[in-house]
């Protein structure tokens, strides 16, 4: 029984794969995983996000991030979060 759950576990996780493999560049819901409180660490969960300036498509981008990488979430705002990301030892903010 584990063997047919660790089955149909492993098939979600690669439909979800597949279906995250066109590499969008700006936030989409369910795009990173973070618990309810802000402060939490958030995962990039797909190709690569986008981090701007600014809450708006028309941010600055300041820097991508991507599968796997961690984000520390600071706030939301509608549908954006602010996060600081650390890439080769430099910290990037933004929304």
């Amino acid at each position: 029984m584990k063997s047919v759950w660790l089955f149909m576990f492993l098939l979600i996780i690669l439909c979800a794969s597949a279906a995250f493999a066109d590499g969008y560049s700006e936030y989409q819901s369910g795009d990173y995983m973070a618990g309810p409180y802000m402060g939490d660490i958030a995962v990039v969960c797909t190709k690569s996000i986008t981090i701007r300036s600014e809450p708006s498509y028309s941010g600055k981008k300041v820097q991508s991030a991507s599968n796997g990488d961690q984000l520390y979430v600071h706030s939301q705002y509608n549908n954006w979060v602010e996060v600081t990301y650390t890439k080769n030892g430099t910290d990037y903010s933004g929304w």
